[in-house]
């Protein structure tokens, strides 16, 4: 399941309504749409729009985007979405959203404060490092896939390799990993 950070503009009223869904991980899924309450699609006139994230913690911009790029102009759509944007944000940081548009000369804009929770603590011998948990001994860098031991306070081989096609937990980065189509020995 996707976390949707999603920011939709009511057209006539020029208003924006921003919503932020399913906290589950860091990356982030940025749906920007436009609707006109009275006509099943929208109609721009020299549509303009943008967003930023900024890190609320340290007033850092760490991520900025306007549209439309280079020669592209919107003209009409019936879509429910505009666009949509995905990027990895970071864990435990909080940050504020801020939307812009501006269709037929008439500016419009919103901002959300939201968070990204830390993760659940994996082991109770594991420490959060400001990104990701981290295991007391580290992980071995030798191709092969390993769980964390935490009774004896180490990695062994994974014995119960997940088949192909399904996905795991990285324990290290909090990311869910796909298993390769082919077999590992």
């Amino acid at each position: 399941m996707e976390n949707n950070l999603t920011a939709i503009n009511n057209i006539k009223t020029s208003t924006w309504e921003i919503a932020f869904e399913n906290i589950l991980s860091n990356e982030i899924c940025i749906c920007i749409g436009f609707f006109d309450p009275d006509n099943k699609s929208v109609v721009f006139q020299d549509l303009s729009f943008g967003f930023s994230i900024i890190d609320k913690d340290s007033t850092q911009i760490v991520l900025e985007e306007k549209y439309p790029k280079g020669s592209e102009t919107y003209i009409e759509t019936d879509q429910k979405y505009l666009l949509y944007y995905n990027c990895n944000l970071k864990f435990g940081r909080n940050y504020n959203f801020k939307i812009w548009s501006k269709n037929a000369s008439i500016h419009s804009e919103n901002s959300h404060e939201f968070s990204i929770p830390i993760p659940d603590k994996p082991h109770k011998s594991w420490s959060w490092n400001g990104d990701v948990w981290e295991s007391p001994k580290p992980y071995p860098n030798d191709g092969l896939i390993y769980v964390w031991d935490e009774e004896n306070q180490q990695w062994i081989v994974n014995k119960n390799i997940p088949t192909a096609g399904t996905h795991y937990l990285d324990q290290e980065t909090g990311n869910w990993i796909l298993v390769p189509q082919y077999e590992l020995s």
